[in-house]
C-alpha cells in the first residue's frame, strides 16, 4: 500500500510497534493499538488513516469468525498461504478438514482496492473482496507440492470440533455472494513465487 500511496502523491506515515527512523520518503510513528498508547500522537496531522491492521493474536475476545465481519474482509492472502502449505507438507499425512473451504485473495489486489477506497469518496460499507476459487485444505495443497516437485500425500479426514468446526462448514469463513472478486489465482501466484 504504501508504494500505492506515494505513487499517488501522498506522504505516508506508518505505525509499528517500535521506533524507527524515517526511510525512502515514509515516517515511522510507535504506537501500541492493543493498549491504546501513542495513538493520538501517530495520527496528529493526518488527513486520512488506513487501518488494515489486525489479526487473531488479541482478537481472543471475539467469536469464532467475527473478525471477518467488522472490516473490509479479505480473508487469506496468496502471502499468508504458502506458509501453511510448507508446514502442511512436512506432515506425513494431509489433513483433509470437512467443510473447510479457503478462498485466498492476492495481496497486491487487496492493497491496491484499500487504497483506492482511501483515495476516494466515502464510500461507507464495500463488498468483501475474495479470491477468484475456492479450495479444499488438499485443492490448495496440491499445485504446491506439484511445484516443489514433491509427491502428494495421504488425506486424512479429520472434523473440527466445536464453534469454529461449525462455523467452517457453514461457509461463514468465505465470501460467497455479493464480493468483489479478484482475478489472480493461487495457482498462478505459486508459479510465480516458486
Amino acid at each position: 500500500m504504501v508504494p500505492l500511496l506515494q505513487s499517488a502523491g501522498r506522504g505516508v506515515r506508518v505505525l509499528s510497534r517500535s521506533a524507527r527512523p524515517a526511510a525512502d520518503g515514509v515516517e515511522y510513528v510507535s504506537a501500541d493499538l492493543l493498549e491504546g498508547e501513542g495513538i493520538e500522537a501517530a495520527v496528529s496531522g493526518t488527513d486520512t488513516v488506513l487501518h488494515p491492521a489486525g489479526g487473531q493474536k488479541g482478537d481472543d475476545r471475539r467469536p469464532a469468525t467475527s473478525y471477518g465481519r467488522r472490516r473490509l474482509r479479505a480473508y487469506g492472502t496468496h502471502d499468508l498461504t504458502p506458509t501453511m502449505a510448507e508446514k502442511l507438507t512436512r506432515l506425513p499425512v494431509l489433513p483433509a478438514p470437512g467443510g473447510l473451504r479457503l478462498q485466498p485473495v492476492d495481496s497486491r489486489e487487496v492493497a491496491a482496492r484499500l487504497v483506492e477506497l482511501t483515495l476516494g469518496e466515502p464510500a461507507g460499507l464495500v463488498p468483501d473482496m475474495a479470491g477468484p476459487r475456492l479450495y479444499d485444505l488438499p485443492a490448495l495443497v496440491r499445485p504446491y507440492l506439484e511445484l516443489r516437485g514433491r509427491r502428494p500425500r495421504p488425506k486424512l479426514p479429520v472434523r473440527i470440533p466445536g464453534k469454529a468446526g461449525r462455523a467452517y462448514r457453514a461457509g461463514e469463513n468465505l465470501t460467497l455472494v455479493g464480493a468483489e472478486v479478484g482475478k489472480r489465482t493461487w495457482e498462478e501466484f505459486l508459479a510465480e513465487r516458486l
